[in-house]
C-alpha cells in the first residue's frame, strides 16, 4: 500500500511538472541504488526470531505447542515465530530477499555489462549514473560497492562474532580492490573511496573489540570508545575538507591532463587562480619553449617534450581553454578574471626562467611574447 501511494504521489507531481515516464523511471532508479541496503536489511532482519522460550499456559504462549516453548519475533515480542501467519509472511520475505539481494544487483551487472549495445540502450539510460565517474574497465565497481553495502548492513548484523570477522574482512578487500584498481577516473575520488572504506575498517575493528569485551577494564573500554569517536569525527572533517575542495581539484585534474574543465569552474576559478595559474602555466611552458627552438629543446630535454606533446597542450589551449564561455554566455577571457591576471604578470618571469634554464641557445623573447599575446592579450 505505501510503494503504491509513493508511486501515485510521485506520478502525479510528474504530471504537474510536465515530467514524463523516462524520468520518473530514471527516478525510481536512483532512489533504489540509494536505498537498496536499507531495502535489503529490513528484509534481512525483520523475521530474525529469539530462541526457544518456556511460554506454556502463559499470556504469550500464542502457538499452543506440546513441548510448552514458543519463539517469538525480535522485532516484536507479541508476533509469535510459530503459527502459519508467520511462515506465510516468511516465505514472501524470502522471495523479497531473492530478488532484492541477487535478482537486482545481477541485473544491474548484466545491463552495465551490454550498455553500449543497442538493445539495452533504453533500459541502461537510468543506470548510466553509476558508471559515469569510473574507468571504463571498472564499470562495475558501483555495482560490487552495492553488494558490499547491502551484506555489511544486511546480512553480517544478525551472525554476531562472526559478523563482525567477516565484515572486517570484507571492509579490508575493498580497500584492497579500490586500492589496487583506482576504479575511478580522478585520483582525489579514489582516494575519497579508500579513505572511506579505511576509515568503515577501523570502525568495524573497534566494534569487534568493544562486542567482544577484549578490553576487560571499564575505565579502558570507556577510553576506547572516545578515541574511536574522535577518530569517526577526524575522518567525517577530512572527508568535509575534501568535498569542499573537489570543484577545484577537478578542475586542476582537468587541465592537468588536457581535459575539458567542469561546468561549474567560474566559482574555483576565480578562488583558487594560484593553483589555476600553475596548472595552465605548465601547460603553456611545453607550447611556448616546444616552439621557439624545437631543435635544440629536444636534444637538450632528452626528447621529454616532442612536436606531438607540444601540437597535442596547443589544441587544448585553443579549444577548450580560449573558448571557456561565462554563464552570461561572453568569453571569459573578455572579463577582468583574477587568473589571467595573473597569468599576464608571470609571462615575463616565465620567459626569464626559461632562459636561465636553456642559456646554451638563444631563446627568441619576441616570439614569446607574441604567442603569449595571441593568447592572453598584452601582457604589459
Amino acid at each position: 500500500v505505501g510503494a503504491w501511494l509513493l508511486y501515485t504521489m510521485l506520478q502525479k507531481a510528474l504530471q504537474m511538472t510536465g515530467g514524463g515516464a523516462r524520468e520518473f523511471a530514471n527516478g525510481v532508479v536512483v532512489l533504489l541504488v540509494l536505498f537498496h541496503s536499507g531495502i535489503c536489511g529490513t528484509a534481512f532482519t525483520t523475521f530474525y526470531c529469539t530462541e526457544h522460550y518456556h511460554a506454556e499456559n502463559s499470556e504469550y504462549d500464542y502457538a499452543k505447542q506440546d513441548t510448552g516453548q514458543d519463539r517469538y519475533i525480535i522485532a516484536d515480542m507479541s508476533l509469535s515465530c510459530s503459527d502459519k501467519i508467520y511462515y506465510r509472511y516468511f516465505f514472501f520475505t524470502v522471495l523479497m530477499t531473492i530478488f532484492y539481494g541477487v535478482v537486482v544487483p545481477v541485473a544491474f551487472l548484466v545491463i552495465l555489462r551490454n550498455r553500449h549495445c543497442r538493445e539495452y540502450e533504453n533500459i541502461a539510460r537510468p543506470l548510466l549514473f553509476m558508471v559515469r565517474e569510473l574507468k571504463p574497465n571498472a564499470w562495475w565497481f558501483e555495482v560490487l560497492a552495492m553488494v558490499f553495502r547491502l551484506t555489511l548492513t544486511g546480512l553480517l548484523p544478525a551472525l554476531g562474532s562472526l559478523g563482525l570477522t567477516v565484515a572486517l574482512l570484507l571492509t579490508t578487500s575493498m580497500v584492497f580492490v579500490t586500492g589496487i584498481k583506482r576504479p575511478y577516473l580522478y585520483d582525489s575520488h579514489n582516494d575519497l573511496a579508500i579513505v572511506t572504506y579505511g576509515s568503515l575498517c577501523f570502525v568495524v575493528l573497534f566494534t569487534f573489540v568493544l562486542h567482544e569485551d577484549l578490553l576487560g577494564d571499564p575505565q579502558i573500554k570507556m577510553g576506547f570508545s572516545v578515541a574511536l569517536v574522535l577518530f569517526y569525527i577526524f575522518i567525517w572533517a577530512f572527508i568535509g575538507v575534501h568535498i569542499l575542495y573537489a570543484p577545484v581539484n577537478s578542475l586542476i585534474n582537468a587541465i592537468e591532463k588536457l581535459e575539458p574543465v567542469p561546468s561549474n569552474f567560474e566559482h574555483s576559478w576565480a578562488t583558487h587562480c594560484v593553483q589555476v595559474e600553475a596548472c595552465l602555466l605548465n601547460c603553456l611552458t611545453t607550447v611556448l619553449l616546444g616552439s621557439m627552438n624545437k631543435t635544440v629543446l629536444l636534444e637538450s630535454m632528452s626528447n621529454t617534450t616532442d612536436e606531438r606533446s607540444v601540437k597535442k597542450n596547443w589544441v587544448y589551449l585553443k579549444t577548450h581553454i580560449l573558448s571557456l564561455k561565462s554563464r552570461g554566455g561572453s568569453s571569459i577571457w573578455d572579463e577582468k578574471v583574477s587568473a589571467q591576471h595573473a597569468l599576464n604578470h608571470q609571462v615575463m618571469n616565465l620567459a626569464l626562467e626559461s632562459q636561465a634554464t636553456f642559456n646554451v641557445f638563444p631563446v627568441n623573447i619576441e616570439k614569446f611574447k607574441r604567442i603569449c599575446t595571441s593568447i592572453f592579450g598584452d601582457c604589459g
